[in-house]
């Protein structure tokens, strides 16, 4: 009788042990798991404010495309064309500099900005100046 009791109860005891091993080893993963989804959403994010900023900087070298006040532009899907942000663009000039002012919203939320410059000598010649991310 002694013996097969001592034998459920190291059964019992071994049993648990895995139990707590499994789900410590889940929780951490289950964690990991949540901070990559987190992590790809960030750099996802950063991926459309930089190509906000580019066509920003793409709209100042296109021929006729900003006046000479400058342009302001909002996107409800951006990027195009379906994408899960919103953006918004503002390109204003001052003695050949265009200064270019992009954010990236999601759920009205500000995700990110960046201001930068883009200072044009020739109509081949162009170089950006001040990239901030804010």
């Amino acid at each position: 009788m002694n013996k097969s009791g001592s034998a459920l109860v190291f059964v019992s005891l071994l049993m648990t042990f895995v139990g707590i091993i499994v789900i410590l080893f889940t929780r951490s993963s289950m964690l990991y798991y949540g901070f990559a989804i987190e992590r790809i959403q960030y750099i996802r994010s950063q991926y459309a404010l930089d190509a906000l900023a580019q066509y920003g900087i793409a709209r100042c070298l296109a021929p006729k495309k900003t006046s000479n006040e400058g342009w302001e532009g909002q996107f409800e899907k951006w990027p195009p064309p379906d994408g899960p942000y919103q953006g918004a663009l503002k390109i204003s000039i001052k003695d050949k500099v265009y200064r270019i002012d992009s954010a990236i919203f999601h759920h009205k939320q500000l995700l990110g900005r960046i201001h930068c410059s883009l200072h044009i000598s020739s109509e081949k010649e162009a170089f950006v100046d001040d990239w901030t991310y804010r």
